[in-house]
């Protein structure tokens, strides 16, 4: 079986066909499958007549599997992924900051924490973030230098990242599209509230009541973290929520096994890649 999830390699699907061997592209964020006005027409257009050449279609949530059915007819298997989480259930004593965590790349929008900490001067802000756009990267540096309470940092090793996560109150999203963010699962394990600006995430999650949504307002969002800063019963309230969520959602053994079987039925049947008409 050959799988992919990077946009540039679904050529290869057609290849894979060509040459018998069963084929999985996964989804790897809401955007591809939504129809976000951030992504043009032709880009769907481009990306679907390709994604059409796989076997079969992996999502990442409910949400996903949605969209793709109602605007692509496209049938598709939710699959949780694998992430090693025994190492993230540490719980030291946290140091009352807000954290946010990801690449310093448009699609993240690390200015609206920027102004987040901005707005609120009273608590401290960290936000960790490989520079791979080297402009924005620059202007986020630029920015922390006159905002006394926020602090950027680079590249941080997966074993002392963990502490971050445990140190912190919360941990705040500003991505406009995601697929399931590691920050969600990482911050759950972690027993951390998690503040999203605007992510959709799926009718499960919803459910459990762990995750705040902005909805890409930034009083909305202002309010939300101060509320949760000044009110630590409630902090611990969600975090509990999150961490039993994680501990059902994130079942390591049941990924493996969901996965064996996975891939053992598409080797033998090709897949199952319908497109409804």
């Amino acid at each position: 079986v050959f799988m992919a999830s990077q946009i540039e390699k679904i050529f290869l699907f057609d290849y894979a066909r060509k040459s018998g061997i069963s084929s999985v592209y996964r989804i790897n964020a809401n955007s591809l499958v939504d129809k976000s006005p951030l992504v043009t027409p032709e880009w769907h257009k481009f990306v679907f007549e390709r994604v059409n050449a796989a076997d079969e279609i992996m999502t990442q949530n409910e949400y996903q599997q949605e969209q793709l059915l109602k605007n692509y007819g496209i049938q598709s298997t939710i699959m949780d992924g694998l992430h090693d989480t025994e190492e993230l259930k540490v719980f030291p004593d946290q140091d009352g900051t807000i954290l946010w965590v990801g690449r310093c790349v448009a699609i993240k929008r690390p200015w609206i924490f920027v102004e987040l900490a901005k707005a609120l001067p009273e608590y401290q802000f960290v936000m960790v973030t490989p520079h791979e756009n080297a402009d924005l990267s620059s202007a986020i540096l630029a920015e922390s230098e006159v905002v006394p309470n926020l602090h950027v940092i680079d590249y941080v090793p997966r074993e002392e990242m963990l502490q971050y996560y445990a140190r912190s109150n919360m941990v705040v999203s500003t991505s406009w599209s995601e697929g399931m963010p590691s920050t969600l699962l990482e911050a759950s394990f972690s027993k951390r509230p998690y503040i999203s600006f605007m992510l959709e995430f799926d009718a499960s999650i919803k459910r459990s009541g762990f995750v705040i949504n902005a909805h890409n307002d930034l009083q909305t969002l202002i309010n939300e973290v101060r509320l949760l800063q000044t009110d630590e019963s409630l902090r611990k309230e969600y975090g509990e929520k999150a961490y039993a969520y994680a501990q059902y959602r994130w079942n390591e053994d049941e990924i493996v096994n969901d996965h064996i079987e996975y891939f053992l039925r598409v080797s033998k049947t090709g897949g199952a890649n319908e497109t409804q008409n």
